[in-house]
């Protein structure tokens, strides 16, 4: 189950899962399986989600903002038949993305919090957890599909006990407040950009409060300076949560989720 060798900076008690199919390939079936055959679908994607789904669907329409890489965009033409560039950032594509499939009536779009795809991962960790019963789960999540699906699959176990600590990017899809009224395990949310913040590690804000981790940011560039020679093939995003798993006490029992590939 540790698929990943970890770097000497983990104690005995963090274990290492990694998510095969991944988290995106996953959500990418599901959709195949659970949407309008009948129309063609629509994505907004900084790469992976658009990606895998156009692996499985060609006819897919990818939906990326300029500034995605160009190495990113490349392998998502070489894949999708239609990939569109709109808007600056995550957020403007996502808002003209809406609008151009709103008023395209042969297109679904099923980009993040427009479908249900969290039901993709109501069982996803079920082995890991029995074999290694965590105290805290570790998960890099851009959307929260994967975290919500974890979170209702530990709801009807009866495994509320379990912290899931999951980090998301502020840019991406906005979170509903309703989300922490939802769940009795309230999971902290790292800000994170890769264009700010130079502090090296956690900043002074770090604190436990009630076994929730909160007031918490990270450095990306930190993390994949210290990481990303030990684990080239994974997105860069993995990172944060490894780094995160590092800080909380050492004898908690604790599983750190890895997904994605490096698509740089």
């Amino acid at each position: 189950m540790n698929s990943i060798l970890p770097t000497p900076s983990f104690d005995d008690n963090t274990f290492f899962h990694e998510l095969v199919p991944s988290r995106m390939a996953l959500e990418s079936q599901w959709i195949i399986d659970n949407v309008n055959p009948n129309k063609l679908l629509g994505i907004v994607s900084m790469g992976h989600e658009g990606i895998e789904l156009a692996k499985l669907d060609p006819d897919t329409h990818i939906f990326m903002p300029t500034e995605t890489p160009s190495k990113i965009y490349d392998k998502a033409k070489k894949i999708a038949n239609s990939v569109s560039r709109v808007g600056r950032n995550y957020p403007e594509c996502y808002e003209i993305a809406e609008g151009i499939i709103r008023n395209n009536g042969n297109m679904l779009n099923v980009s993040t919090g427009m479908l249900k795809k969290h039901l993709a991962h109501k069982l996803t960790l079920e082995k890991p957890i029995r074999e290694f019963n965590p105290d805290y789960i570790f998960i890099p999540d851009s959307n929260l599909d994967l975290c919500v699906g974890i979170l209702e699959g530990l709801k009807e176990n009866d495994r509320e006990d379990i912290t899931v600590v999951v980090c998301i990017l502020p840019d991406h899809y906005s979170i509903s407040p309703r989300f922490n009224k939802t769940y009795r395990h309230k999971p902290f949310f790292t800000g994170m950009s890769f264009m700010g913040h130079n502090s090296p590690g956690l900043n002074r804000d770090f604190k436990l409060f009630n076994n929730i981790a909160i007031k918490t940011v990270v450095s990306p560039d930190y993390c994949y300076t210290k990481y990303a020679s030990h684990h080239p093939n994974l997105d860069a995003m993995n990172f944060i949560p490894m780094e995160l798993s590092t800080k909380f006490n050492p004898e908690s029992r604790k599983l750190v989720i890895t997904t994605g590939e490096n698509l740089l």
